[in-house]
């Protein structure tokens, strides 16, 4: 049995010493910038419209009411009026775009971050269909994490020589909460039936409001409706373990890929889809080194050997 110090020192370096690829960092940022300013251009107009200080759903006294969004808010800085929206909302896409290429990204993420914080919660009431906590803590996480140390501007602009892993604490952090939403997810199914005989994902896709066009010819099949529903609880269930084992990391991430993949090819469900896509490559290591984007020594045994003493000794 391995006492409670050595664990604790295990815990401690699988957390404080993990080493991400930088290459890995930078493709996050890239991706995830690049699905959250394709949905604001989507759903512009309507962003300006309800962000106005009297809109239809968003009147002074109904944002007081509900305290479900984010606090922090551009909104409450400044006096309200009729430009303020176009203001925060400009400066989002600016600001976006700039953290996307990686130009001055210790500025200008954080401020992306601020900003969709900010339209995030003016327009809650009728804006998006999920992702929105997704999104702040995976962009959250990207901005505490040396986010330009590859594929950016910053380094093209900076003599340093690019580095190849950058410490990747706040990546562990959103490595553990993507395992929270999948068995929270898989907690909340699991005792409804619906879910165990299909008919849940199969009345979504075949909706006129949930479903698109591709997925009414598959699910009105009951058979494949059924496997669906059920590979989807199995992954939400195994997920949360099968991504800390080495061997099982990149299939894991695979099926992660193309699950959300499907789901926002069925489903109208926002940008919960690609954004998810994005947050899962935060299990990304494996496959780069597999690659050959970074160095398999330093990963391997920083990143892969910690993983497995971790598990290793919390189960001995």
């Amino acid at each position: 049995m391995v006492s409670l110090v050595e664990l604790l020192q295990q815990i401690d370096r699988w957390f404080f010493d993990y080493q991400v690829s930088s290459v890995l960092i930078g493709v996050m940022r890239a991706l995830a910038i690049a699905v959250v300013l394709a949905q604001f251009a989507v759903q512009f107009g309507d962003i300006i419209r309800y962000s106005k200080p009297f809109g239809v759903f968003n009147t002074d006294a109904w944002l007081n009411a509900c305290k479900s969004f984010p606090q922090m808010s551009l909104y409450s800085l400044f006096p309200q009026s009729h430009i303020l929206p176009w203001i925060v909302t400009l400066g989002a896409f600016i600001s976006g775009f700039l953290a996307l290429i990686g130009l001055l990204t210790w500025l200008t993420l954080p401020t992306f971050l601020v900003s969709v914080v900010s339209i995030q919660g003016r327009t809650f009431t009728i804006m998006f269909s999920g992702g929105d906590s997704v999104v702040r803590m995976l962009l959250l996480c990207l901005a505490l994490t040396d986010s330009s140390a590859a594929l950016s501007v910053d380094t093209l602009l900076s003599s340093k020589p690019e580095l190849s892993t950058v410490p990747g604490w706040p990546i562990r952090i959103l490595q553990i909460y993507v395992c929270s939403i999948y068995w929270n997810s898989a907690c909340y199914k699991i005792y409804r039936q619906c879910w165990i005989s299909g008919h849940a994902v199969r009345d979504a896709a075949m909706s006129g409001l949930w479903g698109r066009r591709i997925g009414l010819s598959l699910f009105s099949n009951q058979f494949f409706s059924k496997w669906f529903s059920r590979s989807v609880l199995i992954f939400e269930s195994t997920a949360p373990i099968t991504f800390w084992i080495t061997e099982t990391t990149v299939p894991t991430l695979v099926a992660a890929l193309l699950l959300h993949g499907s789901l926002w090819l069925f489903l109208r469900i926002g940008y919960f889809g690609p954004i998810m896509m994005v947050s899962v490559l935060a299990f990304g290591n494996p496959l780069v080194s597999f690659v050959g984007q970074l160095s398999p020594s330093k990963i391997a045994r920083i990143s892969h050997e910690n993983d497995k003493y971790f598990f290793h000794y919390s189960h001995s």
